[in-house]
């Protein structure tokens, strides 16, 4: 056990950089139980602190620290396998990346050469957002909150160190405490800055620094009970936090005290030490940093080569290898570069220039990619573009009654959300987001038979009484019951709902059945079998209470889920050449599966005043097994996983006028 300012290399860190490596990289390949994984970079922050400040105070004792032989360590640290994984993402994600995202791509570029990506991404979105799985270079925003702390933390210490020592651990203490209040303040309020900013991170990173600090002042004998106990607490957060979870904050004491117990009492004759000293665990701790620079982009490239979702047995797969270049990075470039005697870069003005170098040219580079939007001539973007523009929800004259995340005005008027506001509405179309992808064209198709339409939708909110959202949606319970009331004194006969109802039911990803998922998830809590019984129950008894009170209900079912972006999947077997191939299609029996129980609850409903719009059969051929994603001339029914495009819903509106007013009726 080290003591003083003694930093020998100790093997059970090393294999603690491996307990935090692993959960990051099976987080980040989709394994669900490793929900916490993300936990691994509160261990990397608390080592780092802890190797840093031990460095700094160890020469600062023996009186030859200097701030250009810090910076010229940590370049040489750092910087050569950043640099190489940063090539690789250009060459390989030059002819696979759509222009949209090698401009966001080149973003992340700049953004990563100078420290600040940590800024970028929190601008962009949150950390757990399904967009996510497609940045490259997402992974680096924990090493641009340490680079930042390696700017000023330094200085600090040199500072601080000419009055006394015990200044400098105050000093650390202070930021630490308030750090640590600021995270705890802003996770509620300002979650992504929270996530990604280095003000509420820091404490993690001077915990460590506090652990450098005590062994200077005490040596401290390896003690199993306390090192078990830490090493239980990093590892019991990689398995009880989820996503769910607001982080950091109180939680994050967890793996970060864990740590802290792991790094002061660990030795190579207990337990813990002993554990964490086996050569795997060595091996892979040793080559960590490159294997954790390595498997975000090679993630990203499997989803993106891919037409279909990588399954979980492929991405346990990618993991493993993940630790082949992890290996050669590091053997061949961070090893020799680390050794001043082992390369080209053998004098500190070598490295600077190498350096500037590096991050001038990656600069420049991403620059272009920006400027350039995206360089839409690296592929052959014509008719890729003409698919991508089905993506644009720019239906004429969108209603204003649709409602994104916002409060209902309780002085709207369905009258007002009429298609012609002089007369009263014939039809009330309530829903959400995928009632106002038909709502236009819907209203085209009734004003055709003489009815004029009111349409008033909320994003994410069925029109049931009784469903409540989380932040940060509204109150759909609310603005349902005020709805309630106009529809049911209004003189409209007829009442048309439609909602993404199966997903409301269950909240899980769609999987297509051909390898296609949905990747959205969380947004929904999941439910329990007693809430999701009382959402059935609510589905059926809006509908009753409709034609209870003498309105003509049209329940529109769940239209097929696609389990993936259509345009983007089409724009990726044109860049492959797939061009004599049969219409997207996927397997009716997993669309079936995925709305049997709305089908069920529909089906069960006897009022008599009710019209029923089975979408499944406008999109599918029950006899082929096939669920249809375009249209027989080629031209997408989707534009995304779920949402119709305008041809989609010219067919759902087209059977909606066919229900309501049957043929034989004239």
């Amino acid at each position: 056990m080290q003591a003083g300012g003694d930093m020998r290399h100790r093997s059970e860190i090393d294999g603690l950089r491996a307990v935090a490596v692993v959960p990051v990289i099976l987080y980040h390949a989709g394994f669900g139980a490793f929900g916490g994984g993300y936990v691994g970079v509160d261990v990397f922050f608390v080592i780092s602190g802890y190797l840093i400040t031990g460095i700094i105070l160890d020469d600062l004792q023996r009186g030859r620290f200097s701030i250009a032989n810090f910076y010229e360590r940590r370049m040489r640290r750092i910087l050569p396998a950043l640099f190489l994984v940063m090539f690789f993402c250009i060459a390989a994600f030059w002819f696979i990346m759509l222009p949209e995202q090698f401009s966001d791509f080149s973003q992340s570029l700049v953004a990563t050469s100078v420290f600040a990506s940590n800024v970028l991404f929190w601008q962009e979105s949150g950390y757990f957002a399904a967009a996510n799985e497609f940045k490259p270079l997402l992974h680096t925003w924990s090493l641009a909150v340490e680079e930042q702390f390696y700017l000023f933390f330094p200085l600090m210490c040199l500072l601080f160190w000419r009055h006394r020592s015990h200044t400098l651990v105050w000093i650390t203490l202070a930021v630490m405490f308030a750090s640590f209040a600021l995270c705890e303040m802003a996770w509620r309020t300002y979650p992504r800055a929270n996530f990604y900013l280095a003000p509420t991170r820091i404490w993690e990173l001077f915990a460590g620094s506090i652990c450098a600090h005590l062994m200077i002042v005490n040596r401290f004998k390896g003690n199993a009970v306390l090192s078990l106990m830490g090493l239980g607490m990093i590892l019991a957060s990689v398995f009880l936090l989820d996503s769910s979870v607001g982080y950091p904050s109180k939680y994050a004491l967890l793996p970060v005290v864990g740590t802290v117990l792991v790094i002061l009492f660990s030795a190579p004759d207990e337990m813990a030490g002993r554990l964490l000293s086996i050569r795997p665990l060595v091996w892979i701790g040793l080559v960590s940093y490159s294997a954790y620079l390595w498997h975000q982009p090679i993630f990203v490239f499997a989803r993106m080569a891919s037409l279909t979702w990588p399954t979980p047995e492929k991405m346990f797969v990618l993991s493993a290898l993940t630790f082949l270049p992890a290996y050669v990075s590091w053997r061949f470039v961070e090893q020799p570069f680390r050794r001043a005697d082992r390369s080209i870069f053998n004098t500190r003005p070598r490295v600077f220039a190498f350096s500037a170098v590096g991050i001038l040219g990656f600069v420049v580079l991403g620059t272009v990619g920006v400027v350039g939007n995206g360089l839409p001539w690296r592929i052959d973007y014509g008719r890729v573009a003409a698919l991508l523009a089905y993506q644009e929800f720019s239906y004429p004259e969108r209603d204003t009654c649709y409602l994104v995340r916002e409060e209902f005005p309780s002085d709207t008027q369905i009258a007002d959300c009429a298609a012609d506001a002089d007369r009263p509405a014939d039809a009330i179309f309530i829903g959400d987001s995928h009632a106002d992808a038909l709502n236009y064209t819907l209203g085209r198709a009734l004003s055709a038979q003489g009815l004029n339409m009111a349409f008033t939708g909320t994003e994410s909110c069925p029109p049931v009484i009784g469903f409540v959202r989380q932040a940060p949606y509204y109150d759909c319970d609310k603005k349902l019951r005020t709805l309630l009331v106009q529809v049911l004194s209004s003189p409209a006969q007829y009442v048309i709902l439609h909602a993404r109802w199966s997903y409301y039911l269950d909240v899980e990803p769609f999987a297509n059945g051909v390898g296609g998922t949905d990747g959205e998830n969380g947004a929904l809590t999941p439910l329990t079998d007693m809430r999701r019984r009382t959402i059935s129950d609510a589905y059926a008894d809006f509908a009753e209470k409709l034609a209870e009170e003498g309105k003509t209900v049209v329940l529109i079912y769940p239209i097929p889920e696609a389990g993936w972006d259509v345009p983007m999947h089409l724009a990726k077997m044109v860049l492959r050449g797939m061009d004599d191939r049969p219409r997207l299609s996927i397997p009716y029996d997993a669309v079936l599966q995925r709305n049997a129980s709305v089908i069920e609850v529909f089906d069960s409903i006897q009022q008599e005043r009710i019209i029923r719009v089975r979408s499944g059969l406008v999109f599918c051929d029950p006899g082929a097994n096939r669920c249809f994603q375009e249209s027989e001339s080629n031209i997408p029914l989707y534009r995304d996983p779920d949402h119709l495009t305008h041809e989609g819903a010219e067919m759902l509106a087209a059977e909606v006028v066919r229900q309501m007013f049957p043929p034989n009726e004239g």
